[in-house]
Protein backbone atom coordinates (compact mmCIF):
# COMPACT_ATOMS: atom_id res chain seq x y z
CA UNK A 1 0.00 0.00 0.00
CA UNK A 2 2.84 2.32 0.51
CA UNK A 3 4.45 1.92 -2.64
CA UNK A 4 1.01 2.24 -4.60
CA UNK A 5 0.28 5.55 -2.00
CA UNK A 6 3.44 7.07 -3.41
CA UNK A 7 2.93 6.39 -6.80
CA UNK A 8 -0.77 8.33 -6.03
CA UNK A 9 0.67 11.03 -5.02
CA UNK A 10 3.03 11.74 -7.96
CA UNK A 11 0.07 10.92 -10.05
CA UNK A 12 -1.68 13.85 -8.38
CA UNK A 13 1.21 16.67 -9.05
CA UNK A 14 1.59 14.91 -12.75
CA UNK A 15 3.14 17.29 -15.28
CA UNK A 16 -0.05 16.10 -17.20
CA UNK A 17 -3.29 17.49 -16.33
CA UNK A 18 -4.64 14.12 -18.14
CA UNK A 19 -3.23 12.12 -15.18
CA UNK A 20 -3.95 14.58 -12.66
CA UNK A 21 -7.34 14.36 -14.31
CA UNK A 22 -7.70 10.51 -13.93
CA UNK A 23 -6.61 10.45 -10.44
CA UNK A 24 -10.20 13.06 -10.03
CA UNK A 25 -12.49 11.08 -11.80
CA UNK A 26 -11.61 8.05 -9.73
CA UNK A 27 -10.99 9.24 -6.43
CA UNK A 28 -13.69 7.76 -4.68
CA UNK A 29 -12.62 4.48 -5.92
CA UNK A 30 -9.23 5.10 -4.47
CA UNK A 31 -11.49 6.07 -1.22
CA UNK A 32 -13.01 3.01 -1.12
CA UNK A 33 -9.45 1.24 -1.65
CA UNK A 34 -7.67 2.78 0.82
CA UNK A 35 -10.08 3.46 3.58
CA UNK A 36 -10.92 7.07 5.51
CA UNK A 37 -7.87 7.17 8.04
CA UNK A 38 -5.11 6.68 5.15
CA UNK A 39 -7.00 9.11 2.63
CA UNK A 40 -7.44 11.95 5.34
CA UNK A 41 -3.57 11.44 6.40
CA UNK A 42 -2.06 11.32 3.24
CA UNK A 43 -3.79 12.14 0.22
CA UNK A 44 -6.93 14.56 1.26
CA UNK A 45 -4.55 17.75 0.74
CA UNK A 46 -3.46 16.33 -3.06
CA UNK A 47 -7.22 15.70 -3.39
CA UNK A 48 -7.78 19.57 -2.15
CA UNK A 49 -4.95 20.94 -4.36
CA UNK A 50 -7.07 19.34 -7.74
CA UNK A 51 -9.99 20.95 -6.63
CA UNK A 52 -7.88 24.41 -7.59
CA UNK A 53 -5.65 22.92 -10.47
CA UNK A 54 -5.05 24.81 -13.42
CA UNK A 55 -6.93 22.70 -16.04
CA UNK A 56 -10.24 23.32 -15.67
CA UNK A 57 -11.15 19.73 -16.16
CA UNK A 58 -9.41 18.63 -13.29
CA UNK A 59 -11.21 20.62 -11.54
CA UNK A 60 -14.59 19.69 -12.78
CA UNK A 61 -13.90 16.27 -12.15
CA UNK A 62 -12.60 16.58 -8.42
CA UNK A 63 -16.18 18.64 -7.41
CA UNK A 64 -18.23 16.16 -9.37
CA UNK A 65 -16.76 12.96 -7.72
CA UNK A 66 -17.48 14.54 -4.07
CA UNK A 67 -21.05 13.08 -4.76
CA UNK A 68 -19.48 9.67 -5.34
CA UNK A 69 -17.35 10.03 -2.47
CA UNK A 70 -20.11 10.82 -0.17
CA UNK A 71 -22.29 7.57 -1.76
CA UNK A 72 -19.71 5.75 -0.11
CA UNK A 73 -20.14 3.10 3.17
CA UNK A 74 -19.56 4.79 6.04
CA UNK A 75 -16.33 2.63 6.37
CA UNK A 76 -14.86 3.91 3.14
CA UNK A 77 -15.75 7.71 2.98
CA UNK A 78 -13.19 10.33 4.01
CA UNK A 79 -15.86 13.18 4.26
CA UNK A 80 -17.33 13.16 7.64
CA UNK A 81 -19.26 16.37 8.44
CA UNK A 82 -16.02 17.99 10.06
CA UNK A 83 -13.96 17.14 6.74
CA UNK A 84 -16.47 18.67 4.41
CA UNK A 85 -16.35 21.73 7.23
CA UNK A 86 -12.66 21.94 7.69
CA UNK A 87 -11.66 21.15 4.14
CA UNK A 88 -14.06 20.96 1.61
CA UNK A 89 -16.33 24.12 2.35
CA UNK A 90 -13.57 26.58 2.02
CA UNK A 91 -12.82 26.07 -1.70
CA UNK A 92 -16.72 26.29 -2.70
CA UNK A 93 -16.35 29.93 -2.47
CA UNK A 94 -13.83 30.10 -4.93
CA UNK A 95 -15.57 27.59 -6.78
CA UNK A 96 -18.78 29.52 -7.60
CA UNK A 97 -17.22 32.27 -9.37
CA UNK A 98 -15.01 29.65 -11.20
CA UNK A 99 -14.64 31.09 -14.93
CA UNK A 100 -15.12 27.99 -16.20
CA UNK A 101 -18.99 27.71 -16.29
CA UNK A 102 -18.72 23.92 -16.23
CA UNK A 103 -16.54 24.03 -12.86
CA UNK A 104 -19.59 25.85 -11.60
CA UNK A 105 -21.94 22.83 -12.92
CA UNK A 106 -20.14 20.38 -11.19
CA UNK A 107 -20.55 22.52 -7.63
CA UNK A 108 -24.24 23.04 -8.53
CA UNK A 109 -24.68 19.26 -8.45
CA UNK A 110 -22.79 18.34 -5.50
CA UNK A 111 -24.31 20.75 -3.26
CA UNK A 112 -27.58 18.99 -2.46
CA UNK A 113 -25.80 15.98 -1.01
CA UNK A 114 -23.55 17.85 0.89
CA UNK A 115 -26.49 19.82 2.23
CA UNK A 116 -27.69 16.60 3.51
CA UNK A 117 -24.40 15.58 5.45
CA UNK A 118 -24.21 18.63 7.14
CA UNK A 119 -27.75 19.44 7.97
CA UNK A 120 -29.65 22.48 8.95
CA UNK A 121 -27.77 25.03 10.53
CA UNK A 122 -24.38 24.16 8.50
CA UNK A 123 -26.12 24.69 5.22
CA UNK A 124 -28.03 27.89 6.09
CA UNK A 125 -24.92 29.05 7.81
CA UNK A 126 -22.47 28.24 4.93
CA UNK A 127 -23.94 27.41 1.37
CA UNK A 128 -27.52 28.64 1.44
CA UNK A 129 -25.84 32.03 0.00
CA UNK A 130 -23.86 29.89 -2.29
CA UNK A 131 -27.21 27.88 -3.21
CA UNK A 132 -29.06 31.12 -4.59
CA UNK A 133 -26.32 32.28 -6.27
CA UNK A 134 -25.89 29.28 -8.44
CA UNK A 135 -29.39 29.50 -8.67
CA UNK A 136 -29.25 33.10 -10.75
CA UNK A 137 -25.97 32.10 -12.76
CA UNK A 138 -25.96 33.09 -16.13
CA UNK A 139 -24.94 29.68 -17.34
CA UNK A 140 -28.23 27.61 -17.91
CA UNK A 141 -26.58 24.22 -16.88
CA UNK A 142 -25.51 25.96 -13.26
CA UNK A 143 -29.24 27.04 -12.82
CA UNK A 144 -30.30 22.82 -14.15
CA UNK A 145 -27.96 20.98 -12.05
CA UNK A 146 -29.16 23.08 -8.49
CA UNK A 147 -32.83 22.94 -9.25
CA UNK A 148 -32.36 19.10 -9.51
CA UNK A 149 -31.68 19.30 -5.98
CA UNK A 150 -34.10 21.73 -4.87
CA UNK A 151 -36.63 19.47 -3.30
CA UNK A 152 -33.69 17.17 -1.16
CA UNK A 153 -31.96 21.02 -0.16
CA UNK A 154 -35.89 22.46 0.91
CA UNK A 155 -35.81 19.39 2.86
CA UNK A 156 -32.58 20.05 4.91
CA UNK A 157 -33.60 23.67 5.00
CA UNK A 158 -37.04 23.19 6.04
CA UNK A 159 -39.68 25.50 5.07
CA UNK A 160 -38.20 27.88 7.56
CA UNK A 161 -35.13 28.10 6.48
CA UNK A 162 -36.38 28.09 2.94
CA UNK A 163 -38.97 30.78 2.97
CA UNK A 164 -36.90 33.73 2.43
CA UNK A 165 -33.68 32.90 0.79
CA UNK A 166 -34.97 30.20 -1.93
CA UNK A 167 -38.37 30.31 -2.59
CA UNK A 168 -38.77 33.33 -4.48
CA UNK A 169 -35.43 32.14 -6.44
CA UNK A 170 -37.72 28.99 -7.24
CA UNK A 171 -41.03 30.88 -8.12
CA UNK A 172 -38.33 32.72 -11.07
CA UNK A 173 -37.09 29.13 -12.49
CA UNK A 174 -40.42 28.10 -13.09
CA UNK A 175 -40.63 30.64 -15.82
CA UNK A 176 -36.63 30.43 -16.53
CA UNK A 177 -35.94 30.72 -20.77
CA UNK A 178 -34.94 27.43 -20.83
CA UNK A 179 -37.79 24.76 -20.89
CA UNK A 180 -35.09 21.97 -19.25
CA UNK A 181 -34.89 24.06 -16.30
CA UNK A 182 -38.62 25.06 -16.11
CA UNK A 183 -39.42 20.62 -16.46
CA UNK A 184 -36.59 20.15 -13.78
CA UNK A 185 -38.67 22.52 -10.81
CA UNK A 186 -41.97 20.90 -12.20
CA UNK A 187 -40.40 17.44 -11.40
CA UNK A 188 -39.61 18.93 -7.84
CA UNK A 189 -42.70 20.11 -7.18
CA UNK A 190 -44.71 17.09 -5.74
CA UNK A 191 -41.66 17.26 -3.16
CA UNK A 192 -42.22 20.74 -2.20
CA UNK A 193 -45.56 20.24 -1.78
CA UNK A 194 -45.54 18.02 0.58
CA UNK A 195 -42.86 20.32 2.60
CA UNK A 196 -44.70 23.27 2.23
CA UNK A 197 -48.00 21.92 3.18
CA UNK A 198 -51.20 22.98 1.15
CA UNK A 199 -51.52 26.60 2.18
CA UNK A 200 -47.80 27.63 1.30
CA UNK A 201 -48.13 25.59 -1.60
CA UNK A 202 -51.32 27.35 -2.68
CA UNK A 203 -50.01 30.90 -1.96
CA UNK A 204 -46.49 30.39 -3.67
CA UNK A 205 -46.57 27.42 -6.29
CA UNK A 206 -49.42 26.15 -7.29
CA UNK A 207 -49.95 29.49 -10.07
CA UNK A 208 -46.88 29.02 -11.77
CA UNK A 209 -47.15 25.26 -11.29
CA UNK A 210 -50.37 24.70 -12.93
CA UNK A 211 -48.85 27.73 -15.32
CA UNK A 212 -46.55 25.07 -16.98
CA UNK A 213 -49.34 22.67 -17.92
CA UNK A 214 -49.67 25.37 -20.81
CA UNK A 215 -46.12 25.42 -21.63
CA UNK A 216 -44.91 25.90 -24.98
CA UNK A 217 -43.02 23.08 -24.63
CA UNK A 218 -44.44 19.61 -24.51
CA UNK A 219 -42.06 17.98 -22.63
CA UNK A 220 -42.56 20.57 -19.87
CA UNK A 221 -46.51 20.01 -20.17
CA UNK A 222 -46.29 16.42 -20.13
CA UNK A 223 -43.76 16.66 -16.95
CA UNK A 224 -46.87 18.57 -15.31
CA UNK A 225 -49.01 16.72 -16.04
CA UNK A 226 -47.55 13.42 -14.75
CA UNK A 227 -46.89 15.48 -11.50
CA UNK A 228 -50.56 16.27 -10.60
CA UNK A 229 -51.58 12.70 -9.06
CA UNK A 230 -48.98 12.72 -6.47
CA UNK A 231 -49.82 16.61 -6.28
CA UNK A 232 -53.56 15.18 -5.70
CA UNK A 233 -52.56 12.49 -3.32
CA UNK A 234 -50.39 14.80 -1.05
CA UNK A 235 -53.37 17.03 -0.88
CA UNK A 236 -55.97 14.54 -0.94
CA UNK A 237 -59.86 14.64 -3.47
CA UNK A 238 -61.52 17.95 -2.40
CA UNK A 239 -58.30 19.62 -3.19
CA UNK A 240 -58.32 18.03 -6.40
CA UNK A 241 -61.54 18.66 -7.16
CA UNK A 242 -61.72 22.27 -6.29
CA UNK A 243 -58.40 23.05 -7.86
CA UNK A 244 -57.79 21.16 -10.53
CA UNK A 245 -60.83 19.93 -12.02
Amino acid sequence: RQHTLSVIKAACEDRSWRVRLTVAKNFDQLCAAYGPEIMNSSLLPYFIQMMKDNEQEVRKEAVRVIEACLSLPAGSNPLSSEQLQQFILPQFQSLALDPAQPVRAALAQVLGPVAKVLGRDLTQQQLNPLIADLMKDEFHDVRLNIVSHAGLICEVLSVDGLMHSLLHTIQNLVMDNHWRIRQSVVEQVPKLAKLFGVEMFQSKLEGCFLSNLRDCVHSVRQSAIDNLKEIAETFGSKWTVEHLL
